[in-house]
């Protein structure tokens, strides 16, 4: 199996993680660039794929000679198992807050929020007294990450002033024409007036889009949730000893959850598109899906708006098509690490590695949703970084400095195995806070 070729190899694991996990969460915001207008059709179409790569795997596994330990048809496509419908709602509705999150907020900032699910996971960890074992420097930890969240918050209120519609025109028919003026000069000068001597356009902060990214800033933060319940149950029937699914292979357990997903899916299509900006209702809901297919093909439909589909025909399949191909590999690995006996270290290295280099992309000049660098942006990344590090690995530097740890073991290992009770809980809370986002 495969997760027996990676147990032994875990820089080839570390690597794998890293490559394909910032590949499925810098192309998971590059992708909302074209498909802006979509972000309905962008879940439907991650979903829909979830479901059917995963069933032709189920077909591949089925079909080999000598295939023990799998399920039957009927037992994945008929299967009303509580845990796993819970695991499927969940994941759907984790899935399209981070579309919509995405869509809606920079890069860097989506990034470093999905962290949150760390210090939600310690507290609702002891809350159900599922984690015994952690002192003071997971606390420490915990508290570093929010502060490092509240200044990254802070993002949202450095906005500066551009040339928007002005409050007496009705801002679609106009803010293309004012979108092309860079400065005050230019957006209030002579060739902003109408017939009457009013200026079209305004320099001014545009409070509107400030308002709706700390909305979903703030939905990012409350997904963390959702994350934690539905990484608890995936935990529960991967690893618990009296699950019918432990000795099931992984693809089916994923297709198990995919099918759910896609169903739930479904159901709350309706309800978030009246979230989306400009809300859909429930009747123009096909004809939306159907322009968000049109652009992911190449062709769009919006024209006369703020956002009109201009980059449908240059970068939408690009975009959209390597981050599905890179994100299906990335979860398939979460699920492929959570069995491996003593993979803590491998985890919360990859996961910290990914923070700093996926918010240092979106500070490359020319790089796509290019953000400008601060010193609160630094000062973010280093406390959740920071924070994460003393949270999943303070015990080993507290030792490091001591001058108690063995040099000579090495710092990523899969063969080394704690039979501590205590060890054990923290292990299993470890990963399950490391399985995140998507």
């Amino acid at each position: 199996m495969l997760s027996d070729f990676l147990s032994g190899r875990p820089n080839l694991m570390v690597f794998l993680l890293v490559g394909f996990g910032s590949l499925s969460k810098i192309f998971m915001k590059l992708q909302t660039i074209p498909m802006y207008n979509y972000p309905l059709m962008v879940n439907m179409l991650i979903n829909t794929r979830n479901f059917f790569l995963i069933s032709i795997y189920m077909v591949y596994k089925r079909c080999r000679p000598g295939e023990s330990e799998t399920l039957s048809f009927k037992e994945v496509f008929i299967n009303n198992d509580r845990r796993i419908v819970l695991i499927g709602f969940l994941d759907a509705l984790v899935m399209l807050l981070t579309v919509f999150s995405n869509t809606y907020l920079p890069g860097n900032l989506v990034i470093l929020l999905t962290q949150f699910v760390i210090p939600v996971s310690l507290v609702l960890d002891r809350f159900q007294k599922l984690q015994r074992g952690h002192d003071n420097r997971k606390y420490i930890g915990a508290i570093t990450i929010v502060f490092g969240a509240i200044v990254s918050l802070g993002f949202l209120s450095e906005s500066s002033e551009e040339c928007l519609t002005s409050s007496k025109y009705s801002t679609d028919d106009y803010c293309q024409f004012c979108d092309q003026y860079d400065d005050r000069e230019s957006c209030e000068g002579d060739q902003t007036l109408d017939e009457n001597g009013s200026h079209i356009c305004e320099y001014k902060h545009d409070s509107e889009t400030s308002d709706r990214q700390l909305s979903w800033a703030f939905a990012l933060l409350l997904c963390a949730v959702p994350v934690y319940f539905s990484t608890l149950e995936k935990g529960k029937i991967l690893t618990d000893e009296n699950s019918t699914y432990r000795t099931v292979d992984h693809g089916f357990i994923y297709a198990l959850t995919s099918k759910w997903q896609l169903v739930f899916a479904c159901l709350l299509t309706p309800i978030f598109g009246l979230l989306q900006d400009p809300t859909v209702a429930i009747d123009d809901l096909p004809d939306d899906l159907s322009d968000g297919f049109d652009c992911f093909g190449g062709t769009g439909t919006i024209e006369d708006t703020c956002f009109p589909d201009d980059d449908c025909s240059d970068y939408s399949q690009t975009y959209v098509n390597i981050f599905l191909i890179s994100n299906i590999f990335y979860n398939y690995l979460l699920y492929i690490v959570v069995e491996v006996p003593s993979t803590t270290d491998l985890l919360w290295f990859s996961m910290s590695i990914m923070i700093p280099i996926c918010s240092i992309v979106y500070v490359i000049p020319g790089f796509p949703d290019e953000q400008s660098a601060s010193y609160d942006k630094f000062l973010s990344v280093i406390l959740i970084a920071g924070g994460t590090i003393v949270y999943r690995k303070g015990n080993t530097w507290e030792k490091l400095f001591k001058g108690e740890y063995d040099l000579t073991e090495p710092l990523l290992s899969v063969s080394h195995h704690d039979n501590n009770e205590s060890a054990e809980i923290s292990e299993t809370s470890t990963k399950r806070e490391c399985l995140v986002m998507f």
